[in-house]
């Protein structure tokens, strides 16, 4: 009797054996699938390695989709309160940020802001958070009525403990976008733990 492979572990079994033959493209399209597909560490780390070391002949385009794999591979992670995983986020948004490959037309999309301001102010980096927002906050691609900024603000002064500052500026962002799942939860959220 014969036992079939899944599409992913046969995918698997071809990367390990023969990953050298693979021309780079459709090495990292396979470390991509294999990463969504699966969302196991082992692939993420494979796709990351063949990113740094393909990045001189990827197009920048291709390169963002790869990254935006990685950055939800560890999203993910995050979500499932996994916070080991929180200084290879940081490593990694820090890295994307660095190539440009957050970036469209040179700004910046509110997601990415707003996942950059998250993991920077948790991993402990108020300063340089605060300094991004003041360099970021006129680049941002769609940042409706500045909600984005406002909520970094937030943020911002919820890490540094200044509790009123933090509610205030969270309670604006309710009042303006008191239906965005994007902004409002997580401002809920934070108001929630400041006044318990």
């Amino acid at each position: 009797e014969q036992h079939e492979l899944s599409d992913e572990a046969w995918l698997l079994e071809v990367l390990e054996a023969r990953s050298a033959q693979f021309p780079p493209l459709s090495l990292l399209q396979s470390w991509a699938y294999l990463t969504a597909r699966t969302r196991e560490d082992r692939n993420y780390y494979q796709l990351g390695k063949a990113l740094r070391e393909n990045e001189t002949i990827i197009p920048l385009d291709n390169q963002r989709d790869f990254y935006q794999v990685a950055l939800n591979h560890c999203f993910y992670r995050l979500n499932e309160a996994d916070t080991e995983f929180l200084p290879e986020t940081d490593r990694l948004l820090l890295e994307a940020l660095e190539k440009g490959v957050l970036l469209q037309k040179d700004r910046m999309p509110p997601e990415h802001f707003k996942n950059l301001v998250q993991v920077r102010l948790r991993m402990g980096e108020i300063k340089w958070t605060r300094t991004f927002v003041e360099e970021w906050k006129d680049h941002l691609t769609n940042d409706h009525r500045g909600a984005a900024v406002q909520y970094a603000q937030g943020l911002l002064a919820y890490f540094a403990k200044d509790w009123d500052r933090s509610f205030a500026c969270l309670e604006e962002v309710l009042r303006d976008f008191k239906s965005d799942v994007y902004y409002g939860f997580d401002a809920r959220i934070y108001q929630v733990k400041i006044l318990y």
